[in-house]
């Protein structure tokens, strides 16, 4: 999970969805671990494809970061989006 990750999760009611993994470290050192739902799997019939679309999550995340801008925000977009790069590529 170093570069993130894309797992399928399942759900109490509805279809299964993906979601993007990845950890990061807090304020005070510690490793937080966090996740966003990508989407159903009936939207993204397999992983590649929610790969694809894992790519258009660091502009929500952007503006997610501006409404709340600190240094400490402004360094864990950043991260998101070096995860986010890395993780298309593969």
């Amino acid at each position: 999970m170093q570069q993130g990750s894309i797992i399928q999760a399942a759900r109490k009611q509805g279809p299964n969805v993906w979601l993007f993994r990845w950890s990061e470290k807090s304020r005070n050192g510690r490793r937080v671990y966090r996740k966003r739902v990508i989407g159903t799997i009936e939207q993204y019939p397999n992983g590649e494809a929610a790969r694809v679309a894992a790519a258009a999550l660091p502009t929500q995340l952007t503006e997610e970061v501006l409404a709340n801008c600190t240094h400490f925000s402004l360094a864990r977009r950043d991260r998101i989006r070096r995860l986010l790069r890395n993780l298309h590529r593969k």
